[in-house]
């Protein structure tokens, strides 16, 4: 084969091409410590890099997340022993307060000094994480707890309220509130009162493939959902006692009454037409009972038969029927809480029964109704409070154990990927040295070689 010094020169500059590319490449890695500057360098590499970055981004946020979650749980723990402070000073200050040594200038003094500790209390309730509230639930923006004045007849009535919505409406007051206007200004208020529907708004944190945590704790859970029997019921009742009174009233039960009188010649059921009730019973969903068919010579029967048709359902032992002096279906909650109410509305198919029961019915009402106490037998309801308090206070702690032991996972997770990822992407320091030198040898060759097989041309042999 003939060999021409184009050829040879050809063959020169595309080898001294290739080893300039194999030194420059060598020299990338010394650089930047790097075995790829392009996914097209190593696509087995490239691909394993995109992976572990992802899993050492998603390991850092999570740390992130715990690192917020722990300082958002510290802040709520630094709260609730504030608050387990000035219940437990409220109690010692009753303790005092019930020795019976006390005259009414004594109490009247601890009566001041357990309002300024409510306030505080209500400050701490209020408490703040980077501007989140940190007992407002899902609200985090909005200030939870808030004091207001209630207008009964010719009284005021103190009143905290929770997201807006009143947590104590029924009570305790004073017995020299008249019954009647505070049995009315409770029906007044009833659709501005808090009510527990049992759904948790929980701040949940992801802190791990597949794991969460909640961090936050609800204001309601701590203060106590039910009422009269929270921790602002029990300093109502407190204030109530400290003014020298020797019994409370409250709401004992909500009421709604049918709007059509029963007509005492009796009436008839008919299976499948009129025999289907819904109740709804403080603030809980409607649940629907069956009336047992059949004539009914008189309404105290048919009154029989409905609550008949509750004892058959959850609503036995919360709701019973009676009837009122004007002849009216009454249904009457057996609880005392602020939204103590029945809703009366027909069942399906609907329609026919209403001639019996009515529809929607009137708002919820009540009767107010004395309860005897002392100041001793408060200590008791402030002991619920403060073991509602630790309660909350041990959840919270273990919660913040699971965030201890996710941190160091985490930190574990983080070392061991961050590794893997040096592993694939970083070069050998001492090979890469190695490398450059062994391609600089060779790319120098290559010129020196060139430099001689070219070094001649028809020119030089013409002249």
């Amino acid at each position: 084969m003939r060999v021409t010094s184009n050829m040879m020169m050809s063959n020169s500059l595309y080898n001294i091409s290739n080893n300039m590319q194999r030194l420059d490449k060598a020299q990338q890695q010394e650089s930047t410590q790097s075995k790829i500057q392009l996914p097209s360098d190593d696509p087995e590499v490239a691909t394993q890099a995109v992976k572990y970055r992802n899993y050492v981004s998603t390991v850092g946020q999570y740390q992130k997340n715990v690192d917020d979650a722990t300082s958002w749980m510290k802040v709520t723990e630094g709260a609730l022993s504030d608050l387990h402070d000035v219940v437990q000073k409220i109690r010692d200050l009753t303790v005092t307060a019930s020795t019976g040594s006390m005259n009414d200038s004594n109490l009247n003094d601890i009566k001041q000094e357990v309002a300024q500790l409510k306030k505080t209390g209500i400050q701490i309730l209020n408490t703040s994480y980077a501007g989140r509230y940190v007992f407002a639930g899902y609200e985090t923006d909005t200030e939870p707890y808030t004091e207001k004045s209630l207008t009964v007849g010719s009284d005021t009535v103190a009143r905290v309220t929770f997201k807006g919505k009143i947590v104590d409406l029924n009570g305790p007051v004073s017995t020299d509130v008249n019954s009647t206007i505070y049995a009315d200004a409770y029906a007044a208020n009833s659709g501005n009162v808090y009510q527990n529907n049992g759904v948790k708004q929980a701040m949940n944190y992801n802190i791990g493939f597949g794991n969460q945590i909640t961090v936050n704790v609800e204001g309601q859970d701590v203060v106590g959902t039910d009422s009269g029997n929270n921790l602002f019921a029990t300093l109502d009742k407190l204030f109530i006692g400290l003014d020298g009174k020797k019994s409370y009233q409250s709401i004992s039960s909500g009421t709604a009454t049918g709007s059509v009188t029963l007509s005492s010649g009796g009436c008839t059921v008919t299976a499948g037409i009129n025999d289907k009730l819904a109740l709804a019973v403080d603030g809980g969903a409607s649940k629907e009972l069956t009336i047992p068919p059949g004539a009914y010579a008189s309404s105290a029967a048919f009154v029989a038969a409905v609550n008949k048709g509750i004892s058959s359902t959850s609503l036995s032992g919360k709701v019973s029927a009676s009837l009122n002096s004007s002849n009216q279906l009454v249904f009457t909650s057996a609880s005392t809480s602020t939204s103590s109410a029945v809703v009366v509305s027909d069942g399906t198919p609907g329609g026919a029964l209403t001639a019996y029961v009515g529809t929607a019915t009137t708002a919820a009402g009540g009767t107010a109704k004395p309860t005897a106490f002392t100041l001793t037998s408060i200590l008791g309801d402030l002991d619920t409070d403060l073991d509602r308090i630790s309660s909350v206070t041990s959840s919270l702690g273990a919660r913040e154990n699971t965030a201890s032991i996710a941190t160091n996972r985490l930190g574990d997770d983080n070392t061991v990927y961050t590794k893997l990822m040096a592993t694939n992407e970083s070069v050998d320091a001492a090979e890469v040295i190695t490398k450059v030198a062994a391609a600089k040898v060779v790319y120098e060759s290559s010129l020196a070689a060139a430099a001689k097989a070219t070094s001649k041309s028809l020119l030089d042999y013409i002249s």
